[in-house]
């Protein structure tokens, strides 16, 4: 009796150090997987010289490859959220943007410089617990100037 009784406290242990090591890789390949999405969402930004088609574009095809699905609750305040394939959307967005408008012009106007805020959303679900973990991860593009035929083609509206 007393060999069946050790028997069955092993397999607990192995099974617990099972389940543990299973939750400690999913929960760093999908913490991986949103920093791959945020850091590609910057380079598409900065390569594309803000947010236009061609970056969102870009940022869709690139979380499609990757299989990121995960949505947020909704944006913080002054940010447009976007589903993965680029729509505009104010509930359970992929990801947020904001454009952060730097200085402004001699005559008072808005500056065309800018930088972008982006924030990706990290969620940990369990089918039956649901969300355990929710996180948004934000990150900053760096200063963006203009092209000068998009400076040209935005002061004729502007002016």
């Amino acid at each position: 009796m007393k060999e069946a009784i050790g028997g069955s406290w092993i397999t607990i242990i192995v099974i617990t150090f099972i389940v543990l090591f299973a939750s400690f890789m999913s929960l760093s390949i999908n913490w991986s997987k949103t920093y791959k999405v945020k850091d590609e969402i910057v380079l598409a930004i900065e390569r594309n010289n803000g947010v236009n088609p061609d970056s969102l574009e870009q940022i869709g095809a690139y979380m499609a490859d990757l299989g990121y699905r995960t949505v947020g609750d909704g944006c913080p305040d002054h940010y447009v959220g976007f589903t993965y394939d680029g729509t505009k959307t104010y509930s359970s967005p992929s990801y947020c943007i904001k454009a952060n408008f730097v200085g402004a012009t001699a005559t008072g106007h808005k500056s065309f410089t800018a930088y972008y805020s982006i924030v990706v959303f990290f969620r940990l679900d369990v089918p039956i617990i649901r969300h355990i973990i929710k996180l948004d991860l934000e990150a900053n593009t760096k200063i963006i100037l203009p092209r000068v035929d998009d400076l040209v083609a935005k002061r004729g509206k502007e002016y």
